[in-house]
């Protein structure tokens, strides 16, 4: 599925949830698998590894190398907006500040936001009424988006590669 797809559906699923009267269910559902995958992420930032050559593995499996998972950079060798968040993310649940900051300048702000999904989703799924709008939901969404672009066009324009 492209990522233009991927990227699409939730933001569908959640105007469904919003336009329709009566689609509490479906706002619930879409809360708690938006629950379910913040836990996970935060959960492998603490089980995964940065190795020295700047893969990821699991702890405790280092010399079993996570594939690449990047598709800009399998075929076109080029660092894409989001090189870097996953080992920011592992470097941080590692308390390494430094390094998270140095492989993706803005890895903070999104696991920040990541970490900020846990109160709002179990408050939204108590009481329905406290989630945001879906305009406001796409406005957020969309500042993550120009701000990850803007610094990838930064890096390079500046030739900064964080892979070595």
């Amino acid at each position: 599925m492209p990522l233009s797809e991927a990227c699409a559906e939730p933001i569908a699923v959640a105007a469904a949830a919003e336009e329709q009267p009566g689609s509490d269910g479906l706002q619930r559902d879409w809360h708690r698998a938006m629950l379910v995958v913040a836990l996970t992420i935060i959960a492998l930032s603490f089980v995964l590894m940065v190795r020295d050559d700047q893969r990821v593995a699991f702890v405790g499996f280092a010399a079993a190398a996570l594939p690449e998972s990047c598709g800009m950079r399998i075929f076109f060798q080029r660092d894409c907006p989001a090189c870097g968040l996953t080992r920011s993310f592992i470097y941080l649940a590692h308390g390494d500040v430094s390094n998270s900051i140095s492989v993706h300048r803005f890895g903070w702000l999104l696991a920040a936001g990541v970490l900020l999904q846990l109160p709002y989703r179990w408050l939204a799924l108590r009481n329905p009424a406290l989630s945001l709008s879906h305009r406001a939901a796409i406005w957020i969404a969309g500042l993550f988006v120009a701000l990850f672009l803007a610094n990838w066009i930064y890096e390079q324009l500046a030739g900064i590669s964080y892979r070595t």
